[in-house]
């Protein structure tokens, strides 16, 4: 009795300008907006790349295996989207006690004057993440979903209010939009 085995695949051709190669378990997109790395090592599932076809395939038939095979699906097409269009994150600066002045460079963002404290706050974003500051939104943007949703948590998380209500005192940087294009 031979085993069922469960495929799926993502076809290249609906991204135009993207590239994958697949090096092991490592997969690689590449595009105008950038290159995008991850890697898919699982023992459940058999990854290969034939004629501009990324196939994902397992002859397990539990519940786990399929899961995966979703998942891994899932985060290739986010990789070649990224690749393609690029991720955009709106961000809005929300000051009601103190002026605060926010500025960008490189990976960092530094926020001066927040809640009136004496201290600026430094939030280190992830590398290949793009940071522009325009009045009071922020926009972060590039070609990796993951990494520009870990800078926008952390940019949130290091302008959180501590030790005040956080009813009264609203301070903070909070993402707005999500937004699959191309954009700082």
């Amino acid at each position: 009795m031979e085993k069922e085995t469960i495929k799926r695949q993502v076809e290249l051709a609906q991204f135009k300008g993207a590239e994958a190669t697949i090096s092991g378990q490592l997969l690689t997109a590449k595009g105008a907006k950038g290159q995008v790395t991850r890697n898919f090592s699982n023992a459940l599932v058999r990854m290969s790349l034939e004629n501009g076809t990324v196939k994902f395939e397992t002859t397990n038939p539990k519940r786990k295996a399929k899961a995966l095979i979703e998942t891994y699906v899932a985060h290739t097409t986010n990789m070649l989207i990224g690749v393609t269009e690029g991720f955009t994150y709106r961000m809005e600066i929300v000051q009601s006690h103190f002026p605060s002045k926010v500025t960008a460079s490189g990976d960092t963002i530094k926020v001066e004057n927040f809640n009136g404290e004496k201290d600026a706050r430094i939030v280190k974003l992830e590398k290949g993440v793009k940071i522009k500051v325009e009045g009071k939104d922020v926009f972060l943007s590039g070609a990796d979903l993951e990494l520009v949703a870990k800078s926008a948590q952390k940019l949130e998380d290091g302008t959180k209010i501590k030790r005040k209500d956080r009813r009264t005192f609203q301070d903070g940087i909070y993402i707005m939009e999500r937004k699959i294009r191309g954009g700082a």
